[in-house]
């Protein structure tokens, strides 16, 4: 892939590790794991698609003598399954916690459990001791990741969100958000003037969104976020995003049925489907590109929902597209009623579920209308039709008019990576 982000969670963890602590932290996918190292102490996160793999790097470390913590939101839902593989894991968000765990592991009393009790109070975080290097994260290697939010209040059957960091929304102050970029983008470096919000959705709050983007305005920067509809369909946060450099909108569009949204998705997002041209043509229209999600497997679609939703997103020029299966993964709605509907079928040889297929690209469960194999080659006709040549020159002729040449430069790699990528 052209795009790959750091792991967010080591980060946050290594950067508010004591400076008297030596941290390396390794991304196997930019970087190999040489357990010939000398290490004290190994910390693991993994997704779900990547527990297995966490498990047997935890396996190898232990052989050596070497004690292994887990956290994140698989081990943190999965704390059992997690603890036939490691020594520890951390339920929860692990950052006021993190101080106690090495303190436990320098007297020699490492807890086999560390159960956040309350999450915490983004307000009163710790701001990082030091800076961890972002490694060769190409091209986005100089672009920071600032967080400002923890929480998502919608509750998408599909989505662990919720799960693990809470339905109320915990912000850090806009004053400090606005410290921490200033010390990224303190010079003219064009790429310096760049970062990526990580927050799930950017104006969950839309009143504390409309505050942010009101700060940002003199800084002069651009960004780009994960967002819902209503920063297009509300024009005065719209006005605010766009002045305070709003670039590119990743927006989970889910479905382009209403019906589907609201069974089995979200109510919330079943309202706002109605709206959601509109809204895209406003955000073209004030120069913001847009990267869109579809997911596909949904009980309420069959197998002619691959050409419809392609065919929606070419005619309303979305300039990137995510499609994905839908994919039960542990610690949401969707995979206890799967479960109980004795819908999943990614076993391994011993029963287990078969966490490496849960990579949102494989089909993983039962379908409701289609056959697994029919979703699957759906999926894939979809990424092909839609980065398609003639698709591609059709929907960026459009999305990016008003777009900037940098950000065109960078829409067009994203498209190529895909295009090559499925080998169209």
């Amino acid at each position: 892939m052209v795009f790959r982000l750091p792991p967010l969670g080591l980060l946050q963890l290594a950067s508010l590790t004591p400076t008297n602590w030596e941290v390396a932290l390794i991304d196997e996918n930019e970087h190999r794991l040489d357990f010939d190292t000398p290490t004290d102490l190994v910390a693991l996160t993994a997704m779900t698609t990547l527990a297995p793999r966490a498990y047997s790097i935890a396996r190898e470390y232990k052989k050596r003598g070497v004690p292994v913590i887990m956290g994140g939101i698989h081990a943190s839902i999965l704390p059992d399954e997690a603890l036939k593989h490691v020594d520890s894991v951390v339920i929860g968000e692990a950052d006021e916690i993190w101080p106690t765990i090495l303190s436990d592991f320098n007297s020699e009393n490492l807890k086999k459990i560390y159960k956040v009790e309350q999450r915490p109070n983004l307000a009163s975080l710790p701001q990082p001791s030091r800076i961890i290097p972002r490694y060769a994260y190409y091209p986005l290697a100089k672009v920071p990741l600032i967080q400002t939010s923890r929480g998502c209040p919608f509750g998408c059957d599909f989505c662990s969100v919720s799960n693990f960091n809470g339905k109320r929304i915990r912000h850090r102050p806009v004053e400090q958000v606005i410290e921490n970029i200033k010390r990224f983008t303190h010079n003219q470096n064009p790429l310096r003037r760049y970062f990526i919000f990580t927050d799930d959705n950017i104006v969950a709050d839309v009143k504390y969104a409309a505050k942010l983007f009101k700060e940002l305005i003199p800084l002069r920067v651009r960004w780009l976020s994960q967002a819902d509809i209503r920063i297009a369909l509300d024009k005065d946060l719209l006005k605010l995003a766009v002045a305070s450099g709003l670039s590119t909108a990743f927006i989970g569009f889910e479905s382009i049925n209403k019906e589907t949204l609201a069974r089995e998705i979200s109510r919330v997002k079943a309202h706002w489907s109605g709206s959601y041209e509109e809204g895209i043509r406003r955000l073209i229209k004030a120069g913001v590109g847009i990267e869109g999600a579809f997911i596909f497997g949904l009980d309420n679609q069959d197998a002619n929902i691959f050409k419809r939703t392609v065919d929606w997103a070419i005619k309303n020029h979305i300039a990137a597209a995510q499609f994905t299966t839908l994919t039960p993964f542990p610690g949401t709605k969707l995979f206890e009623r799967l479960k109980r509907e004795k819908r999943i079928t990614a076993r391994s040889v011993d029963g287990n579920y078969d966490w490496e297929k849960f990579n949102a690209f494989e089909v993983v469960f039962q379908p409701a209308k289609m056959n697994a194999e029919a979703l699957q080659s759906g999926v894939t006709w979809a990424y092909k039709a839609f980065y398609s040549h003639k698709a591609t020159f059709q929907r960026l002729k459009g999305a990016l008019s008003n777009i900037n040449a940098f950000e065109k430069l960078l829409f067009g790699l994203v498209n190529l990576n895909f295009h090559y990528s499925f080998r169209i």
